[in-house]
């Protein structure tokens, strides 16, 4: 993470152990020491990169195609489609007067949702959440959208995270009240197609690297919730069992592990060990994408789960998750193979802080 802006943090699925937090860029503590502490501080407080600011907690981002997975289960759950839904993509998806949300690969239709997640086809995803919106068991949109919104709760999306660190933020989530609220307190003013950026991770969302870590660590203990903690030694909070089905996060980690098998992950992958993982290109609206990405391994009985958001970098595919599989590899094989050393040299000596001045 060295000359990079962002965050990465690691969870253990089986216990919720927080196995490392980085933030970058950081400081040297010992600047706030010593007769020059104050200007010091001053000019840690006038750095435009805010090398203070703790963006593991704080830092709040839309989740992007990170967020695919959670949508994929909440349509399998609500059965608006299965394993095997075929979908046409067509390079856009269509949701009146002419708009559209174009797919950013180009891979033909998806004939189910494994190909789906392997691709991050947004067309696929966009007909997901129109059907899990339009889902005619439900009164209205608001009801159907308030489960929608009751299913990302339960991995622990918009709600602060007692990790007994200053700072934690909770982030936002899109809101009944608030749709209502810009359409004039009328729900018939808004529908699925005025929302659909949801669906692919856009809209009304910001959320943390911490909650992110902790939603795909949920995931990949198959929707048992062991709340995240970095103390051991203090008592804990019972685990407790998603509404999701078992057999539907089977399924996800299935698709995930696609993703670096053959899709948009396949250039991290690491030979012997099975990683799941989903990347995500967050559109920034201050400068260029965020690259997101998260990921979880051995595929069964998982011991690792990270989360990677580097600032103003691009793709998913090209900086967060290449960091984070090399942090799997160390992490389970406790060192990185030579197949991986080109990659780990090109991670370390990555300037993305002082790029343009470099040029």
């Amino acid at each position: 993470m060295a000359n990079k802006i962002g965050s990465v943090i690691a969870i253990d699925p089986s216990n919720g152990e927080i196995l490392t937090m980085v933030s970058s860029p950081s400081y040297d503590p010992s600047l706030l020491t010593g007769r020059k502490r104050g200007a010091n501080m001053k000019a840690l407080n006038n750095d435009p990169l805010k090398r203070q600011l703790n963006r593991c907690i704080t830092a709040t981002y839309p989740p992007g195609s990170t967020l695919k997975p959670f949508i994929a289960l909440i349509g399998l759950q609500e059965g608006v489609i299965n394993k095997n839904s075929y979908i046409t993509c067509g390079g856009a998806f269509s949701y009146g007067s002419g708009s559209v949300v174009k797919c950013s690969h180009v891979h033909g239709s998806c004939p189910n949702m494994y190909c789906a997640v392997e691709q991050s086809c947004n067309p696929y995803f966009c007909e997901v959440f129109k059907r899990t919106i339009a889902n005619k068991k439900y009164e209205n949109v608001q009801k159907s959208l308030q489960q929608w919104i009751n299913y990302l709760e339960e991995f622990g999306l918009g709600a602060p995270l007692d990790l007994g660190l200053p700072g934690m933020v909770a982030g936002t989530m899109p809101s009944v009240e608030y749709y209502n609220k810009i359409h004039n307190n009328e729900y018939w003013h808004w529908k699925w197609n005025t929302i659909i950026s949801l669906g692919i991770g856009q809209g009304e969302f910001a959320i943390t690297p911490m909650h992110l870590a902790n939603a795909i660590s949920i995931l990949a203990n198959r929707g048992v919730y062991h709340y995240p903690h970095l103390v051991k030694n203090v008592e804990q909070k019972e685990p407790t069992t998603l509404s999701i089905e078992r057999r539907h996060f089977d399924v996800m980690a299935d698709a995930m592990e696609q993703v670096m098998i053959s899709g948009t992950g396949r250039y991290s992958s690491v030979e012997g060990i099975s990683i799941c993982g989903k990347t995500g290109t967050a559109e920034n609206p201050h400068g260029d994408d965020h690259s997101i990405f998260i990921s979880f391994a051995p595929k069964v009985n998982p011991t690792i789960a990270i989360a990677a958001v580097i600032e103003n970098s691009g793709y998913g595919s090209t900086y967060a998750a290449p960091i984070s599989t090399l942090m799997i590899e160390k992490y389970i094989n406790d060192t990185i193979c030579k197949h991986s050393k080109r990659r780990e040299k090109k991670m370390f000596e990555t300037d993305l802080i002082n790029v343009k001045e470099n040029e």
